[in-house]
């Protein structure tokens, strides 16, 4: 009955001039072209209707950003992917974000999802946290999906790739200690974490000759960051100090230590040495002049040299001690001094004490008597009276007389 071979008159006998077959099977042929031609055009049509609709839905929303807030993720820690959804000013209506995925291309496995994260007006945004956990190396190659659903009820899903390096953890601590730099008496110690994963508990302890003299904590490190330590190093500025550094990584305890022998540095801190001494005897100890020389590596201030009250030396006036000043590195200023100092001393103590980088410094050097210029004439006469000439202050007093007695006579003749 709805068949369309069905359509015509019946069968008749063929004539020379009437091919009513013909006839009959291209007029069955137009209706049926003219059929399909209307069916293809309804099903066009609703094709038409579907693509208006999904370019709408794909123009209202987008994913616009997809980060990776870990640097350098490795195997078994947390990595988190931030996803921004966003809903377009131009769009007519809301959008309800139903689900977030994080799957690997071409989704065969899902690492997470987040469910029922909100509606979006138009003009609206929102970034979706996941975070997830790989436990091989290489490269992930990912797909973020992102299903939203319109007020009219259509499901849309968009996608975004995502490449991820994923490589083993690698724990490496590096130790640099320099005692040449900072305050006189410390030592600085860099801690760098040249590996992948972060430290955490970072402690270091400073030992000589097997005692701790110093402890210090350093907050957690995250890879390619370092942070400074500064020890208190002076009870041991002449020794091999030893820095052990114990901190956590990976869930796991590590140790690294590094080694600095003080005695080593390059530089002396603002050390005074007494240079180009000249020591001369006196009636009842000696008399120094020479330089306070600045053979160390910074400025010395406050320089002070003095003689010390001790075994049979103490200093007396005119300089008994001598306040030099600032000296310069490399640089040196004059002093004099003057001490009592026993007939047999061979060498006289003279204490320095000065300013280097904010501390005070106290040394102390001894000066040698020998090849000095001899005791004074004075000292020379001793109890033995005038014998070995006249007295030095005899003649000065008659030679004193003799110059008066001239200017008065030839004031006297003028007149």
């Amino acid at each position: 009955m709805y068949g369309l071979d069905t359509i015509g008159d019946g069968p008749r006998d063929p004539g020379p001039a009437d091919d009513s077959t013909g006839a009959t099977t291209g007029r069955t042929n137009v209706r049926r072209v003219a059929v399909c031609i209307a069916v293809c055009t309804l099903a066009f049509a609703g094709l038409g209707v579907v693509a208006v609709s999904t370019s709408a839905a794909q123009a209202n929303g987008q994913i616009t950003d997809v980060n990776v807030t870990t640097d350098d993720p490795v195997t078994g820690d947390s990595v988190i992917v931030e996803t921004t959804i966003a809903n377009l000013e131009s769009s007519d209506g809301s959008l309800d974000v139903t689900d977030v995925y994080l799957r690997t291309a071409p989704g065969a496995k899902t690492f997470v999802r987040v469910e029922e994260v909100g509606a979006l007006d138009p003009g609206g945004s929102v970034t979706v946290p996941m975070s997830a956990t790989f436990e091989t190396a290489g490269e992930k190659d990912l797909t973020v999906n992102v299903v939203v659903k319109g007020e009219d009820g259509t499901i849309k899903t968009y996608e975004s790739p995502l490449i991820l390096d994923v490589e083993e953890p690698r724990v490496r601590a590096q130790l640099d200690a320099d005692a040449d730099d900072g305050q006189y008496g410390t030592t600085r110690l860099d801690v760098t974490n040249a590996g992948n994963v972060e430290f955490t508990d970072v402690r270091i302890a400073a030992s000589a000759n097997g005692t701790v003299i110093d402890r210090a904590y350093v907050f957690d490190l995250d890879p390619e960051t370092n942070r400074t330590a500064v020890f208190d190093t002076r009870s041991v500025s002449n020794e091999r100090v030893t820095f052990e550094a114990d901190f956590r990584a990976n869930d796991r305890s590590h140790t690294a230590t590094h080694t600095i022998d003080l005695r080593e540095r390059e530089e002396v801190l603002g050390e005074m040495l007494l240079t180009s001494v000249e020591t001369t005897r006196t009636a009842t100890g000696v008399a120094l002049e020479g330089d306070a020389s600045n053979v160390g590596g910074t400025d010395a201030g406050s320089v002070l040299v003095e003689v010390p009250d001790t075994g049979g030396v103490r200093p007396v006036s005119p300089s008994g001690r001598y306040f030099v000043g600032d000296v310069e590195k490399g640089e040196f200023a004059t002093f004099e001094l003057t001490a009592e100092t026993p007939p047999n001393a061979s060498s006289v103590p003279v204490e320095i004490s000065y300013i280097a980088e904010n501390e005070r410094v106290q040394t102390t050097q001894r000066i040698e008597l020998a090849g000095t210029g001899g005791v004074t004439p004075a000292a020379e006469s001793g109890s033995g009276g005038n014998a070995g000439g006249l007295p030095i202050v005899a003649i000065a007093v008659g030679l004193g007389a003799i110059a008066v007695l001239g200017t008065g006579v030839y004031v006297w003749r003028r007149r």
